[in-house]
């Protein structure tokens, strides 16, 4: 095979070639009115729609998510037509979007609109707008968006993330295997479910002032700063051209805030809890801390202690397998003074026992990694 034909089945850095290619935009065709009755958008900026789609989400998530937003009611969600699914024809389309001369993206793009057995009660104002507001080309294209405050663009690609993701699994975007939402068992279950979700990270999408965005694009493109995932055979989603790769750079400017692991929920019990997050510097901060200490606790980090003498006890620490998928952006050297830094009092002493912060007591520290729970979180 030549190297253009390989270039080709890795095209738009999605996984295992072209089958990945085509993007479902979910928010193609939220409201019931037709194209020529939409009013043009009531939000006057990128931030307040930043700030609608939050308060939106916590909405939802007041209703339809609960133990402290580690579980989804997607059977309720479906139905209550919150997301104002309608039924409609699968329009295929390839879409080129051009912000100056050397600069674009070329995806392959599925607008599609889901079928639902739902009655057809409209959803909330909130959401309905919301999703025709993310697609104002003037309002959310790529330089508007490059105006907010760091902070407030990390927010607001987080919260966006997550909300598609529920958006998707609603959708019926994620087929599954043995763990769908329908609790359907096949007899490939794991590989299925594995290859399955793959593709919903991959396809799920936004469109955002015009261009679309996946799950990979927001996660992989947006937040780590333009890195592969952590599935096997990915690249980069961003091309050197591609304007989506400014707002990756102002983000973090080549470094990955390893916090972010901690706030993005992916569909599965294993995931960190959902959440949405303040466009506030400060709040922010405090958020990622709290999200990060809170998956520390509910089992993202466990430690086991085991009489090795008199004086010593031996130490081995289980860690969510986010911190091996997703090594590379966490500190190489000192990932367990990373968690240390981040853990319970009790935690932290008992790691640090005899030597202290950066002292030998961290150097007899067993890592191990805890199979991850791909169940789906409902």
């Amino acid at each position: 095979m030549s190297s253009d034909a390989l270039d080709d089945l890795f095209m738009s850095g999605q996984v295992l070639g072209w089958w990945w290619t085509t993007k479902c935009i979910l928010n193609a065709t939220c409201s019931s009115a037709s194209s020529e009755n939409t009013t043009k958008s009531a939000s006057s900026s990128a931030s307040a729609i930043g700030e609608k789609l939050r308060l939106c989400m916590l909405h939802m998530k007041q209703e339809y998510i609960a133990n402290e937003g580690k579980i989804v009611d997607y059977a309720s969600l479906s139905s209550s037509g919150y997301f104002n699914r309608q039924r409609g024809e699968v329009v295929e389309t390839r879409e080129v979007v051009v912000e100056g001369e050397e600069s674009g993206v070329e995806v392959e793009v599925e607008k599609i609109t889901s079928n639902s057995n739902s009655s057809s009660s409209s959803c909330s104002s909130c959401c309905s707008s919301l999703l025709e507001e993310l697609d104002d080309r003037e309002i959310m294209s790529v330089d508007s968006l490059l105006r907010l405050d760091k902070e407030e663009l990390m927010a607001f690609f987080i919260n966006v993330y997550n909300a598609l993701t529920i958006h998707a699994i609603v959708s019926g975007l994620y087929k599954g295997g043995k763990r769908g939402i329908c609790g359907n068992i096949n007899s490939m279950g794991k590989w299925v479910d594995m290859f399955s979700r793959l593709k919903l990270y991959a396809q799920a999408s936004y469109s955002i002032g015009g261009i679309p965005y996946s799950l990979n694009d927001i996660e992989n493109g947006i937040l780590r700063g333009n890195r592969a995932s952590a599935a096997p055979f990915s690249q980069q989603p961003f091309a050197a051209t591609d304007p989506r790769l400014s707002l990756a750079r102002k983000i973090g400017g080549g470094k990955v805030d390893p916090r972010i692991h901690f706030a993005l929920n992916c569909g599965a019990k294993g995931c960190p809890p959902i959440a949405f997050y303040d466009s506030n510097a400060e709040k922010l901060n405090k958020q990622l801390d709290m999200a990060t200490q809170a998956f520390f606790r509910t089992g993202g980090v466990e430690l086991e202690l085991e009489e090795e003498g008199k004086e010593r006890k031996k130490r081995k620490l289980n860690l969510s397998m986010i911190f091996k998928w997703y090594a590379e952006d966490f500190p190489e050297k000192n990932i367990i003074k990373w968690i240390i830094d981040r853990s319970s009092p009790e935690v932290a002493a008992a790691l640090t026992e005899g030597g202290g912060p950066g002292g030998n007591g961290m150097n007899n520290v067993e890592i191990k990694y805890i199979e991850y729970n791909w169940d789906l979180n409902q």
